[in-house]
């Protein structure tokens, strides 16, 4: 998924090392009132899943909406596509 990317942050809090580290985890979590960090890793995991559900349930622009453009323009789409 989009947000397991290594930059994205998730991957750092999900997998974290000892070094190297961007994401300061003790303010993180001083800044959300969790307790340690595995609750956070589950919360986290929560957020973004029910994020996800929330959004494809509301958002049906990304599942039923058509594309409205001219015959020319999609023959010229394609054959820049080729």
């Amino acid at each position: 998924m989009w947000y397991q990317h290594r930059l994205t942050g998730f991957t750092e809090i999900q997998n974290p090392t000892q070094r190297y580290t961007v994401i300061d985890i003790t303010a993180l979590l001083e800044l959300t009132a969790i307790n340690n960090l595995d609750q956070f890793q589950k919360q986290q995991q929560s957020w973004i899943n029910n994020k996800m559900e929330t959004n494809l349930k509301q958002n049906t622009i990304w599942s039923q909406s058509l594309a409205v453009c001219s015959a020319n323009f999609v023959e010229r789409f394609n054959n820049r596509l080729r």
